[in-house]
């Protein structure tokens, strides 16, 4: 049942995102009605269940609205892309630190995958930068989570697949709230102030970048679920 679970909340953050992007490129413009839940479902590849999870997130981020007897409108005032994700992940804050983290699992797993293949060299810039700023607050004794979130999404960047990063984007923004601050204490008490546990931190880091700069998406695979499991164990 908690397969069934994280299956359809992955597929609801993905339908919400494709249907931003295609409110973006104007496909479905402010004021316009979508097409029915049917066609929708078609276009997207999916059930109505996640279908309608995923409008209900839009509406309460403001992004559509639902009129009885006419149908769901895009909005004429759209909010700007970071309010919209902090919204759309308002509504689903409901989700513990664990199913976050197993959402996570297989969309990184492909992310890193996917990024091995595609990476540029800016993006490996990118990665390194965030992996170096990590390595310099762990020295200073601060909490490297905001640059740790720059690397995961320099990796979701990576993949030239803007639905990836979007979705990524959507979930470190559920990372910004208060019951994932508090789970990161607990976290940060095992991670970055044991000796041992930083240097593991560190290596696994390296390895992921080290396996995307070499292409060996096998490696970077094995490497993120391995990272984010030992996440999931140490909660």
């Amino acid at each position: 049942m908690e397969i069934v679970s994280i299956q359809h909340n992955r597929l609801a953050f993905k339908v919400s995102q494709q249907i931003i992007e295609l409110i973006k490129t104007g496909e479905y413009k402010p004021g316009e009605r979508l097409p029915s839940e049917r066609e929708l479902a078609e276009k997207m590849g999916v059930s109505r269940g996640p279908l309608r999870e995923a409008l209900s997130a839009l509406q309460s981020a403001n992004i559509i609205t639902t009129k009885t007897g006419a149908g769901t409108f895009v909005n004429e005032v759209i909010p700007t892309k970071k309010n919209a994700f902090k919204a759309l992940a308002s509504t689903l804050s409901d989700q513990s630190p664990i199913d976050i983290l197993e959402v996570r699992e297989p969309i990184e797993v492909k992310a890193v995958a996917l990024a091995a293949e595609n990476r540029t060299e800016q993006d490996i810039k990118n990665m390194l930068k965030a992996l170096e700023k990590q390595k310099l607050l762990l020295s200073l004794g601060k909490d490297p989570k905001d640059a740790d979130m720059e690397f995961h999404l320099a990796i979701a960047k990576a993949t030239n697949n803007t639905v990836l990063e979007k979705t990524m984007e959507l979930i470190f923004s559920l990372m910004d709230q208060d019951f994932w601050e508090a789970m990161m204490e607990n976290l940060s008490d095992k991670i970055y102030k044991d000796e041992k546990a930083i240097k593991e931190y560190i290596w696994i880091h390296e390895e992921i970048l080290s396996a995307i700069v070499n292409r060996n998406k096998e490696k970077a695979q094995l490497l993120m679920k391995l990272h984010l499991n030992d996440q999931i164990e140490k909660l």
